[in-house]
């Protein structure tokens, strides 16, 4: 007899975060915010199940993530207190991925010199420093980019 598997319906977890969610507002009716925080939910709630929404990841996640941050910010005493984790993270990731595209180049140069030194250490007699004073020339040459040849000699080709 084939066993039948049991699917949770992702319809259903939205009804239970939401349903946590409001319980915790019903609780706190009491702030001046509660009723605002409510309504926000019932937004979200729509917003969850909504096929353009749904169609999309990033919207998709971006109401999970506003649910998620409401759920943990247990009713702070202002909107700045709801914001503050959501501001470190985006900062935090938007400096990743700024420090990510400066120095994308450096990183495809390092590895294109790695691979030019793996070919041609013997040429050099493995001596780095004749390498890093040729390849620094030529990468400002080729690329446009000033790298010092300490840079490539002790941190590039460290170990090789």
């Amino acid at each position: 007899m084939k066993k039948t598997e049991t699917r949770r319906n992702p319809i259903d977890e939205v009804d239970k975060a939401f349903a946590d969610i409001q319980t915790i507002f019903t609780k706190a009716l009491s702030e001046p915010n509660a009723v605002g925080w409510l309504r926000l939910i019932e937004l979200l709630k729509e917003a969850a199940k909504d096929k353009k929404i749904i169609a999309s990841p990033e919207a998709s996640a971006f109401v999970e993530l506003s649910l998620n941050l409401i759920r943990e910010s247990s009713l702070g005493s202002s909107a700045d207190d709801v914001i503050q984790p959501l501001a470190a993270e985006f900062i935090s990731k938007n400096s990743s991925e700024m420090s990510n595209k400066r120095f994308e180049k450096h990183r495809e140069i390092e590895t294109w010199v790695i691979s030019e030194w793996i070919k041609h250490k013997a040429e050099y007699s493995n001596n780095k420093s004749a390498f890093a004073r040729d390849y620094a020339k030529r990468i400002l040459h080729e690329h446009d980019l000033r790298v010092q040849e300490r840079t490539i000699r002790e941190r590039w080709l460290k170990g090789l």
